[in-house]
């Protein structure tokens, strides 16, 4: 396993130069070693998006994918906090952005009396 102070300093290293491919290569390399996987992700995605030719990439990106680490969606949800709300969550009625512009608030959706117009092969039909 990799010493930590070795990962920091080439960590410094990608922050000062962050469009060297093969510096975050090796980067992503250690922080694999390290048994850090999604910080290894994140560098190898850049790497893609820098430099699609590497022939050594797909190699580290399969041992990333396969080092069994899950999403972590705690912390996840924790970064996002209150910034997106969930849609077709059911709000009490003062916390409705509708309520909160004096709009009534109804239970059914709204449907037309509008005829629908025939489609193409109903149409031809006809």
């Amino acid at each position: 396993m990799p010493d930590s102070s070795v990962i920091d300093l080439i960590g410094q290293s990608v922050a000062a130069s962050p469009d060297n491919a093969a510096l975050r290569m090796h980067l992503a390399g250690l922080l694999l070693d390290a048994g850090r996987a999604a910080a290894a992700r994140v560098h190898l995605a850049e790497v893609r998006r820098l430099d699609l030719a590497d022939a050594a990439l797909p190699a580290l990106e399969g041992r990333a994918a396969a080092s069994g680490d899950a999403f972590d969606w705690a912390d996840a949800e924790a970064q996002i906090g209150d910034m997106a709300r969930p849609a077709f969550v059911q709000n009490s009625s003062s916390d409705s952005p509708a309520a909160a512009a004096g709009a009534s608030v109804s239970e059914e959706p709204e449907t037309s009396s509008a005829p629908v117009p025939p489609t193409a092969p109903e149409a031809a039909r006809r």
